[in-house]
């Protein structure tokens, strides 16, 4: 049998590659992600209000066209401009939306390359859609997503498994 020095002995395999994450690269994640997504939303929100704002002042030289159009695509604005914000930040050189950079943390694939734009997109989407569920009676599914965090070893969302995404500090 194999001795493990003190450096392996910290570290946690992501995958049965040989890629190692260190144990304090996992430390507080679940917390740090709350936070990062509480910032994310909030930029989310701004945008939005300045796509409302632009419509609203170019509502007068187009005859309220403008204003009348973004009500009416209120329902899909909203989520597209979440996974571009997502997208676009996520799948940049560094790998973090602007919540995650200012928590300190990144989404890396487990073998440690970045994700691509609908790979960080998508990850949004399936982080996003059970959070619609609380518009129904089914709102409980928005937990379904945290679950895998308290058994896997990574504290990986369901999200981040399905996807094979890891969030981990810099």
């Amino acid at each position: 049998m194999q001795q493990k020095s003190p450096e392996q002995m910290n570290m946690v395999a992501v995958t049965d590659r040989p890629v190692l994450r260190p144990m304090f690269s996992l430390e507080g994640i679940r917390t740090r992600r709350l936070f990062a997504f509480a910032v994310d939303f909030t930029m989310i929100l701004g945008l939005f209000f300045c796509a409302f704002i632009v419509a609203f002042i170019f509502a007068i030289p187009t005859l309220g066209f403008s204003f009348l159009a973004l009500i009416y695509s209120l329902p899909w604005l909203m989520p597209c401009i979440a996974l571009l914000y997502n997208g676009y930040t996520v799948s940049g050189p560094y790998h973090a939306t602007y919540g995650m950079r200012m928590f300190d943390i990144k989404i890396t694939k487990t073998d440690g390359s970045s994700p691509h734009f609908f790979e960080a997109a998508a990850h949004a989407a399936l982080f996003y859609l059970p959070g619609i569920a609380i518009l129904f009676p089914v709102g409980f599914l928005t937990l379904i997503i945290y679950l895998p965090t308290f058994i896997e070893p990574q504290k990986r969302m369901l999200h981040d498994l399905v996807l094979g995404l890891i969030v981990s500090r810099k």
